[in-house]
């Protein structure tokens, strides 16, 4: 399998802010995106449909990281806060890739290319749904509260982090319940002629 990674969408970065006993903080976000193709083949119809069905259930459509590094501020009586820092996450969507496509019949071609356009539909809601939890993340983060040791809010910290990734993967996996998953190839291609 050929892994072909290209940026989507360009780098966001976003500040937040919030109060902390030592004055604001800025909490950086970087949210970056790509895409893998994972390749097909097939040159009719039935070979197309028989690759593919073969091998959609190997695949994931999405995939995404996210990643925190605080810097933490303690001073004597103040207790520990978080005094900036950066969090990245970044999403890859997968799309299959059909390597075929210039020598099949031009009718084939467009309806791939109708169902090549649902997946990137399917996919840009995965994107988005990483950016929205990317930020809600950073502030909830951002927001957490003094702690009477840096130790205490590490783990507070590390907690909150690993509770609002299992929230967002929930959120991920309820758009493919919602959304009926990853577009699916069936006999005949499922796409308007």
């Amino acid at each position: 399998m050929r892994t072909v990674s290209v940026i989507l969408a360009g780098l966001m970065a976003v500040c937040i802010w919030a109060d902390s006993a030592a004055g604001q903080t800025s909490l950086s976000v970087e949210i970056t995106t790509g895409q893998d193709h994972w390749e097909i083949s097939g040159r009719t119809e039935d070979e197309l449909i028989d690759f593919v069905n073969a091998n959609l259930m190997l695949r994931t459509d999405y995939n995404f990281d996210v990643h925190a590094s605080p810097f933490y501020d303690q001073r004597v009586g103040e207790g520990c806060w978080i005094a900036g820092g950066s969090m990245t996450a970044h999403t890859i969507v997968s799309a299959p890739e059909w390597v075929d496509y210039e020598r099949a019949n031009r009718s084939l071609r467009r309806r791939w290319d109708a169902y090549a356009e649902q997946v990137a539909l399917h996919s840009q809601g995965h994107i988005e749904i990483s950016r929205q939890g990317a930020q809600i993340i950073a502030q909830r983060l951002a927001a957490i509260p003094p702690q009477q040791s840096c130790s205490e809010l590490r783990t507070l910290v590390d907690s909150t982090l690993d509770s609002l990734i299992d929230a967002l993967q929930v959120s991920h996996r309820n758009y493919d319940r919602d959304s009926g998953g990853m577009p699916r190839i069936s006999r005949p291609l499922p796409i308007r002629r």
